[in-house]
Parts: structure tokens; C-alpha cells; sequence
């Protein structure tokens, strides 16, 4: 039996949602292609290193 990411989401970390972006990433990884994520505070430095 395959679990969908939200009732995984739900089951095991207790949340009704996925914050943005993390669903395609994992949407991305199940079906074999490549992916990363880049938290927003990441986002932040690198722009202020620019």
C-alpha cells in the first residue's frame, strides 16, 4: 500500500499541510528525478551576500 505525502504529513508529524514548496520537492524525489530545498532563511543570507 502506497501513503500519499499528506496522510504521512498528518500520521507522523501532526500537520494539516506542507509548508511552500516542500510538496513538489518530495513529489519531485518520488518520481526519480532530482531535487533540493533551500530554506527561506538560506534565501535570505544569499541575498545579502550579493
Amino acid at each position: 500500500m502506497t501513503r500519499q505525502p499528506h496522510e504521512i504529513l498528518k500520521k507522523i508529524f501532526g500537520y494539516d499541510s506542507f509548508r511552500k514548496g516542500q510538496l513538489e520537492i518530495i513529489e519531485a524525489i518520488a518520481s526519480g528525478r532530482d531535487a533540493i530545498g533551500i530554506p527561506d532563511i538560506c534565501r535570505y543570507f544569499i541575498k545579502k551576500a550579493l
